[in-house]
């Protein structure tokens, strides 16, 4: 009755290999490519559990397993193949992709069921492990005390959600999608988290035939022995919470054996680090590779993408409409655009940082007092700025000028009041609002760093012929009225 055994979370199955295998037409009984290809068209193949049937005894039989993997699980798959006989419709789908097709947006189709089902019981192995029952380990320890207060509390929830579990069912410690936190969720007969795209760690069957021959009724014993001798956190740890920002903590080098921290500091340290850099560069390639367009454009980015396209759009446009207006067509170029290889290159590092945090750290974008202090800062810097452009009309110009022009006077009413450059104050606070916006650490002090140092050499240069086209009048205003660039007389 043995199989031949796959990778556990390979989404294909293996073709069944014993006597009671379907005949097969010769067409459909290979896969297109290699046996771990990620599609196949042929019909779905028994797999076996990642460990011996005797491996988790005491607390689950080898009689148990037999009958539970053996019969109940062998007859979904070949209840699931008699259905695909029928028709070709299915053929090319992922187990994944062939749970949520024949889900039918709860309107199931018959393949439903078996499909379901064949998935789940692959998924229950995996949570279980010989040994298992441990804590687990920090990153998933974290995040689970995080979302359900303490790792008894969700324990309490679990065994909670099993012994009120109506009927036959299954329980779920699942990571939901849009809101990215952990929740225990209970479902009847073969429905599982994937209809709702959710992403399941850890299962546990409730059907009777699961505990059956083990524990006759008592539920309570089979939940309680599952949790504290069987649970697996293996599938947490190694394949599904790291691409969602639920992972180990940084310096927790899994490749340093113990032999390795018996050697010199210097070289555990290169270790560690050389660990952590290979783990975060395969997050971050599996993030990108496996996460859906849901994950990285959630409503979070969503918004906060907006937010800043909009911003950007508004500013630089704005900027030329009033320059067209104030100067002329013919005497505005594209530079009033204020678009500049640097800035661009500036923008590109900023999206940059946005993204890899969102797929890395996603929990740092929704910090919305944070975004939404801004979104304040980037329309107070909008209007001031446009208040300095429309108080000083045709005064004003994206360039410095060097040669008094006879349209070009002194302005020291309406916001030139209060400061001398309120255009200069307003695009650094816009500037550092757009990163506060989006939550970036990085280029909130990058851009905050690089457009002061701009304006504290552009001002000084400036001012050196404005004091020569409006001599003691703007020597007298320059005393009054601070430059408003902090830290720039």
């Amino acid at each position: 009755m043995e199989c031949c055994s796959c990778n556990p979370f390979a989404s294909s199955h293996l073709l069944l290999t014993d006597s009671k295998s379907p005949k097969l037409p010769h067409s459909r009984r290979r896969f297109q490519g290699s046996q771990r290809a990620s599609r196949v068209v042929a019909y779905y193949g028994l797999k076996t559990p990642p460990y011996k049937l005797d491996a988790l005894e005491p607390y689950l039989s080898k009689r148990t397993l037999e009958m539970h993997w053996g019969e109940h699980h062998r007859s979904y798959v070949e209840g699931l193949n008699k259905h695909l006989e029928k028709s070709d419709v299915l053929y090319g789908n992922t187990m994944d992709e062939l749970v949520k097709a024949t889900y039918n947006n709860g309107n199931p189709l018959p393949e439903f069921n078996n499909a379901a089902q064949v998935w789940n019981h692959d998924f229950f192995w995996e949570s279980m492990q010989p040994g298992g029952g441990d804590l687990p380990e920090l990153g998933v320890l974290k995040q689970i005390e995080k979302d359900f207060g303490s790792f008894t509390n969700f324990r309490e929830k679990f065994i909670e959600a099993a012994l009120t579990l109506f009927g036959s069912g299954w329980v779920w410690l699942v990571l939901r999608r849009e809101e990215r936190r952990l929740e225990v969720i209970k479902t009847s007969n073969a429905i599982n988290p994937l209809v709702w795209d959710d992403i399941p760690i850890v299962s546990l069957d409730m059907w009777e035939h699961a505990y059956y021959l083990d524990y006759k009724n008592d539920k309570v014993k089979y939940v309680n022995v599952f949790m504290n001798h069987l649970v697996s956190w293996n599938v947490a740890m190694s394949q599904k919470l790291p691409v969602y920002g639920i992972a180990r903590p940084p310096g927790d080098c899994r490749s340093v054996s113990n032999g390795d921290l018996n050697g010199p500091k210097d070289m555990l340290f290169l270790k560690q680090l050389w660990g952590d850099l290979d783990f975060h560069i395969q997050v971050l390639l599996a993030a990108y590779t496996t996460a859906s367009k849901s994950e990285i454009f959630s409503y979070t980015a969503c918004r906060q993408l907006s937010q800043m396209i909009l911003a950007v759009s508004f500013f630089h446009i704005s900027e030329y409409i009033l320059a067209v207006l104030f100067h002329g067509h013919s005497n505005v170029t594209p530079r009033s655009l204020l678009i500049s290889k640097y800035y661009l290159l500036a923008m590109f590092f900023s999206f940059l940082e946005y993204f890899v945090e969102i797929v890395l750290l996603p929990g740092l974008k929704e910090y919305w007092w944070i975004s939404n202090v801004g979104l304040v800062m980037v329309i107070v810097g909008e209007i001031i700025r446009k208040m300095a452009v429309i108080t000083a009309g045709k005064s004003f110009t994206h360039l410095i000028k060097i040669y008094h022009e006879e349209q070009h006077k002194l302005i020291t009413h309406g916001v030139y009041r209060f400061v001398r450059h309120p255009g200069y104050s307003g695009f650094l606070i816009w500037a550092v609002g757009t990163q506060i916006m989006l939550c970036n650490p990085v280029s909130t002090v990058g851009f905050a760093i690089v457009v002061w140092h701009f304006f504290y050499k552009r001002i000084p240069y400036e001012e050196y012929f404005l004091r020569q086209f409006f001599g003691s009048q703007y020597e007298e205003y320059a005393r009054r009225i601070p430059s408003g660039v902090p830290f720039v007389k």
